[in-house]
């Protein structure tokens, strides 16, 4: 009983080890920089994530339908990077897919992804804002 316990917890550990061996660390320049979602009264942005690519970094995240909107379609995402002195030192425009969600949960297409390549990040950014606009 024993010997299956520690075996069990063995298999346990290398599985849950070998998770993390595609996955990289953010640059030092990226690690602390403050990521939010704001959402419209249509779309609810999720909190976003900045991965790690080869040819650098990488903004991507989910939003879903908002509660009571009839359409997503002529919606899209801004991304915007902050300094200090909460002042924009660059934004952008991105579309997420797929464009028409609907609200019903169980749904293939009840939540919508995007993505962002980062090429390199403007000198001095704290935070990254993804807001929703109609």
């Amino acid at each position: 009983m024993k010997f299956q316990t520690i075996l069990l917890a063995l298999i346990a550990a290398l599985l849950g080890g070998c998770a993390n061996l595609g996955s990289s660390r953010l640059p030092e320049s990226a690690a602390y920089i403050k990521l939010v979602g704001l959402s419209s009264p249509k779309l609810i942005v999720r909190t976003p994530e900045l991965r790690s690519k080869t040819s650098g970094l990488e903004l991507g995240g989910v939003v879903v339908m908002a509660f009571g909107a009839n359409t997503t379609e002529h919606t899209h995402l801004t991304i915007s990077f902050y300094d200090q002195a909460e002042q924009i030192l660059q934004s952008a425009e991105v579309d997420f897919a797929p464009r028409k969600l609907n609200s019903y949960r169980r749904s293939l297409i009840h939540r919508g992804h995007y993505k962002f390549p980062i090429a390199s990040l403007p000198p001095g950014t704290i935070r990254i804002e993804v807001r929703a606009h109609e």
